[in-house]
């Protein structure tokens, strides 16, 4: 074993994050004596809720330069934990990684959050943010069948229609006090990230984009975050149960998302869709305004 060598994976194995991890030490220590260390994160995805974020950050974790922290799911630590447990909790959490490595932390509610973009910018004024958006009707199916599976806001006991409409007299309408509704309003939330971030620190995907054709939107990751280009077509499996792609590392192994992505959605009536889409369509214009981006929506 090459002096320094040693020291470099005792130290990754006693992280216990896994094969990647100790196969990369090897890599690295064969040409460095450099020892890994847990770091703060350079980058975060943001969010949005249901917009690919897990699959997004999965799929990233492959690539040889990226390590994402998937400690438990989401971490939460900008917008639940930054108080009680502090930046030291925050980066024993993440994997060891060298200088050349790139530390991704992955919280989906941190771009509805009112002080998490602050409390990052306090943390690195100068961190690589990423969010992935769907259009707003999709999300907002989808949050209520996350909800209703997991009986949340009385998903379970509501139809859709009843979480989003309310009568205005005699007339219905969306109702903009909707939970699901206000989560699916994109305008203010971003426009903190965009007056926090410097624009060419923020990386905004289109999440229905990035179910159809994955390969695509991590392409764009890559060259915004400058690391060696990885991912190919050839990657990429289609779930057909799920309708959502699978990653088939080189091993042949194939990486699927668990048990609760791809949920079936509600059936929601055409006039609801259409009030859905119409409430939408000037919210999703200002939003492309202020992002400087359209997507197909």
């Amino acid at each position: 074993m090459v002096e320094g060598l040693k020291n470099v994976t005792e130290e990754v194995r006693s992280s216990n994050k896994g094969s990647k991890e100790l196969h990369l030490a090897e890599n690295v220590g064969l040409a460095t004596k450099e020892k890994c260390h847990k770091r703060l994160p350079q980058v975060i995805i943001a969010g949005h809720y249901k917009s690919g974020t897990g699959a997004l950050t999965k799929f990233l974790n492959e690539h040889p330069q990226i390590f994402a922290c998937l400690e438990s799911g989401d971490i939460q630590f900008f917008n639940k934990f930054y108080i009680s447990r502090g930046f030291r909790w925050y980066r024993n959490i993440m994997p060891c990684t060298f200088k050349t490595q790139i530390t991704i932390e992955k919280t989906a509610h941190y771009f509805l959050h009112p002080k998490a973009g602050l409390r990052i910018h306090d943390m690195n004024p100068k961190p690589k943010i990423i969010i992935i958006l769907k259009d707003p009707v999709t999300v907002a199916a989808s949050l209520y069948a996350m909800w209703r599976e997991h009986k949340h806001y009385k998903a379970n006991e509501y139809l859709f229609e009843r979480m989003v409409t309310m009568f205005e007299g005699t007339t219905l309408q969306i109702n903009p006090f909707s939970r699901i509704i206000q989560m699916c309003s994109y305008v203010v939330p971003m426009q903190r990230w965009i007056n926090l971030f410097n624009r060419t620190q923020l990386l905004i995907l289109d999440g229905n984009s990035f179910d159809k054709h994955p390969l695509g939107s991590l392409m764009k990751v890559e060259q915004f975050l400058d690391v060696k280009h990885f991912f190919n077509m050839e990657q990429f499996v289609y779930n057909f149960t799920k309708g959502k792609y699978c990653f088939r590392r080189a091993n042949k192994t194939v990486l699927c998302l668990p048990k609760g992505k791809g949920r079936p959605h509600p059936e929601i009536s055409a006039e609801v869709v259409q009030m859905l889409t119409d409430y939408f369509k000037p919210i999703t214009k200002r939003l492309f305004e202020i992002i400087n981006q359209t997507f197909p929506w």
